[in-house]
């Protein structure tokens, strides 16, 4: 049974997090109408990372994505909370706090707006973030996207997405497949057609990205290295475990992005297998032969998937994160209007990528 007519929560969502969310959900679940206002104040326009119209676009999408309610109105304003809790006609005002700075921050704007609107303190309910969520801020969600950090979680993939086109001017592409399935060709010809087309891009391959952090010349790595060789006496075939060296070589893959501008194609034979899609957004491209004895990859050791379980393992991560892209592209096919460039640069075009 609900509580309340009609809600209002208002926030910049500049982005929108998890914290956002559950604030939205919960006061949705009290109210038979919850309007979710999106700061714009024409004095801080410059200081906004995303628009205002983009912001509103943004949170339907994911408040549609991730809240169980259909209850929820998003709107766009640059009045004090006060003024649209008259506008609106709404009978209580929500406000999210993580800690008791927060809270004190909180009750002390209400007093101000008390002069406005004397009601507005009696009409304020406060609701406590979750233990899990109290740390995450749109500060920190901006300064960890800008040096490429993983967001995932601490807001929707889909807000990440656009986090690093509006960051970087970077659409991210992951290139799988088993060996010997022409990975590197078929990205190649692809950058010809996107450079023609104007579209720059670049191609970052993960093996390779893996030898040069190996040979990096810092005390870190030659421990690591050196563990390795041991590791490796009984097995030579063995040259590394992934999970040793996945942090080091995520900084590395971290460092390569930087001031990389347009498509940016991650090529990497492990990349379901590795759990790595979302490096790549969960936009991923499935290489596949037609012929039986590349049905599967060869790996020395860890899980090694066929070309049929690559795209099962990708769609799964598409699915667990609610965004991305995974299709299928058969190595035999050759003609220009049919190739990978083409079906990228349309996609570019049509800025579903």
């Amino acid at each position: 049974m609900t509580k309340y007519k009609r809600g209002l929560f208002s926030l910049s969502a500049d982005p929108v997090t998890y914290g956002h969310l559950d604030i939205i959900d919960r006061a949705s679940k009290q109210c038979e109408t919850l309007v979710v206002a999106i700061l714009h104040s024409p004095e801080k326009v410059k200081s906004y990372l995303f628009s205002g119209e983009n912001r509103v676009s943004y949170l339907k999408r994911v408040i549609g994505d991730f809240c169980q309610n259909n209850n929820i109105e998003v709107i766009i304003f640059s009045e004090s909370a006060s003024d649209m809790m008259l506008r609106e006609n709404c009978d209580v005002l929500y406000r999210g706090i993580r800690n008791d700075k927060d809270r004190e921050y909180e009750q002390g704007q209400l007093k101000y707006h008390d002069y406005v609107y004397p009601e507005l303190s009696t009409k304020t309910v406060f609701l406590e973030a979750s233990d899990a969520l109290k740390d995450i801020s749109s500060t920190i969600v901006r300064s960890f996207a800008q040096d490429h950090i993983d967001v995932t979680d601490f807001t929707p993939m889909f807000i990440q997405s656009k986090l690093w086109k509006t960051l970087h001017n970077q659409r991210m592409i992951g290139v799988t497949g088993v060996y010997q399935c022409e990975k590197t060709t078929i990205i190649q010809e692809a950058m010809k057609e996107l450079r023609k087309e104007g579209i720059p891009c670049h191609h970052i391959e993960i093996e390779k990205l893996i030898t040069e952090t190996l040979l990096e010349d810092i005390p870190s790595m030659k421990f690591l290295t050196s563990e390795f060789r041991v590791k490796s006496r009984d097995f030579p075939a063995i040259k590394y475990t992934f999970r040793d060296l996945y942090y080091h070589l995520y900084r590395a893959y971290r460092q390569k992005l930087k001031g990389l501008k347009g498509v940016i194609f991650v090529e990497w034979t492990y990349l379901t297998e590795d759990h790595l899609c979302h490096w790549v957004n969960n936009n991923v491209v499935v290489i596949t032969r037609a012929e039986p004895q590349y049905a599967v990859s060869r790996r020395f050791a860890g899980d090694t998937f066929t070309q049929k379980g690559k795209l099962q393992s990708a769609q799964i991560q598409v699915e667990n994160y609610q965004f991305g892209t995974v299709f299928e592209f058969p190595s035999e096919v050759k003609d220009k209007e049919h190739g990978l460039g083409g079906i990228i640069v349309a996609k570019v075009r049509s800025g579903s990528l």
